[in-house]
Order: C-alpha cells, then sequence, then structure tokens
C-alpha cells in the first residue's frame, strides 16, 4: 500500500511541478510582453504638417453648393446632399470657428427652383443664403463602377472645386480654384463583394473625398 501512495504522490508531485513550470513560463511571458509595451506604444508613425492651400474660412460664413448633372441625379437624387455634407463634416473638424450654411437649406432651394439656381452667379447665391464665402463643388464623377470595367466596384466622387469672396468687387472671379478626387477602396486593397455593396462603396469614396476636400483649407498631418 505505501508503495502505491508514493507511486501514485509522485506522480501528483509531477504533475503539479509541470503545471507550475507552465504557469511560470506565462508569467515570464506576461512579463516581457508587459516590458515591451511601453516601447510599441510609443511608437508613433511618423508624420508632417501640410499647410492650407487656401486659409481664409476661418471666421466666415460658408456656403457648399454642389452641382451635379442630371444623370448623376437620376442615379441618385441625393447627390448633391451627401457630397455637401461630407465635406461639410470633415470642414467642421478642421475649422472649428467656421459657420457653415445649413446643407438642407441649400438642397431644398436647388430642388424646389429646378433648374433656375443655375443661372444665377456664385455671388448671388452667396447673398440668398448670407454666406461671406462660396465652396462651389461641380461633380465630374460620381460613380460605384470602375471606368475600365464596369464589373468592377470602384468607388469613385471627383469635383472641380473652387471659393469664391462674395464680398469682393470681382466676387464670381474665384478667389481658389482646385480638382479633387476620392476613391474607395484604396488601390491594392480587395473587398469582398458579397458582404459590400453598392451604398458602402460610394459611402467610403464619399468620407475621402470630404475628408481631402476640408484639407484644402486647414493645416494637417499626413503620414510619411
Amino acid at each position: 500500500m505505501s508503495c502505491g501512495r508514493s507511486r501514485r504522490c509522485g506522480r501528483l508531485r509531477g504533475r503539479l511541478r509541470g503545471r507550475w513550470t507552465s504557469a511560470a513560463l506565462a508569467c515570464v511571458a506576461t512579463a516581457l510582453t508587459a516590458c515591451q509595451l511601453p516601447y510599441f506604444m510609443m511608437a508613433k508613425e511618423p508624420k508632417r504638417k501640410v499647410a492650407a492651400e487656401y486659409d481664409k474660412l476661418a471666421g466666415k460664413r460658408v456656403a457648399i453648393i454642389v452641382w451635379a448633372d442630371q444623370a448623376t441625379l437620376d442615379e441618385d437624387y441625393a447627390a448633391r446632399y451627401r457630397v455637401a455634407d461630407a465635406v461639410r463634416y470633415y470642414l467642421k473638424e478642421g475649422i472649428k470657428d467656421v459657420d457653415l450654411v445649413d446643407i438642407r437649406d441649400i438642397t431644398d432651394f436647388q430642388e424646389k427652383s429646378g433648374s433656375d439656381w443655375e443661372g444665377m452667379s456664385n455671388v448671388e447665391l452667396g447673398r440668398k443664403f448670407k454666406a461671406d464665402r462660396v465652396v462651389r463643388i461641380d461633380l465630374l464623377e460620381y460613380t460605384t463602377r470602375a471606368p475600365d470595367a464596369q464589373s468592377v466596384r470602384k468607388g469613385r466622387v471627383r469635383a472641380s472645386v473652387a471659393v469664391y469672396d462674395v464680398g469682393r468687387p470681382a466676387g464670381d472671379r474665384a478667389v481658389f480654384a482646385t480638382e479633387v478626387t476620392g476613391s474607395y477602396p484604396p488601390e491594392g486593397r480587395k473587398i469582398d463583394v458579397l458582404s459590400v455593396g453598392d451604398v458602402d462603396i460610394l459611402n467610403g469614396a464619399l468620407r475621402v473625398f470630404g475628408e481631402a476636400t476640408a484639407r484644402k483649407f486647414y493645416e494637417h498631418e499626413v503620414s510619411y
């Protein structure tokens, strides 16, 4: 009996020793990981500052007015609102004291006036909404299909962007003009076509376009 008990005790001590060793190794591994955490937490992606291309929207009342052709509106009647709202969001993020005209007031006016508003100058549009500046966005592309392969889903929003100073004598001459493109998904990134729909792809392109457009007007950081 004593011999049996001795063997059992030996086996038990072996199991306990094995468990203790595993636990000790786990603790050591955890400790090492914890020691390395500060290094990874401190390691930041290098960034550089990019100056605003036009920095005179701060403290101003700004109207974001989007033009889209009829084919685009037939495809998405809310295209003007979606584009303007994407730019509005990122402008507000980057310029805290900018006063933005309610997007809905502008698009409601566009819808009610039909094409009549297109005959108004940018200065006239600015005065109607009591704005100091007009950010005019003319859509050139607004699609969820790749231009060279219609079967491939690729969100793309491209537009000419111009700023008009309503108070200037020559207000109908843009004080700033550029072209901006937003694409989604990014180059080289594949998407699951079964789980991602056209709305998701379009929203992705709108986010990229909205941020890229807004960043023209305030200093920001970009990764190297």
